[in-house]
């Protein structure tokens, strides 16, 4: 999975998403990458190399479509992403304050928790 905040033009595809789309062909996996946008000419060079190109209203659009549970589970994986596969605790901690302006009694923010104050 790859994450681009910029918007993926025929002429920066290569530059955004060339490394990555080269790692997906080399261990024949599949790969998604979510961009802010992607022009349609510029959707086709990562689908070469097995990587589906998703713009953020595509993406939003599917998420609003699932139900509470499912939605629930995908912020769970994510933050499992983040913690345990990418490694990067500023990024769960990011989101994790992302979700607290949001929704405050959502069950994730648990781990915002000082130490001490966890229940057992």
């Amino acid at each position: 999975m790859e994450v681009k905040d910029d918007a993926i033009t025929i002429s920066r595809v290569e530059t955004e998403l060339g490394q990555f789309a080269k790692d997906v062909y080399r261990h024949h996996t599949q790969g998604l990458a979510f961009v802010s946008s992607v022009d349609s000419e510029a959707q086709r060079w990562p689908a070469n190399y097995g990587v589906l190109a998703q713009d953020i209203v595509t993406t939003t659009a599917i998420v609003q479509s699932w139900d509470w549970v499912k939605q629930d589970q995908a912020v769970h994986g994510l933050l499992h992403f983040l913690a345990h596969v990418e490694q990067k605790p500023e990024a769960v901690t990011r989101l994790l304050k992302f979700i607290q302006a949001r929704d405050p009694s959502h069950d994730s923010l648990v781990y915002l928790e000082p130490e001490g104050s966890k229940q057992t």
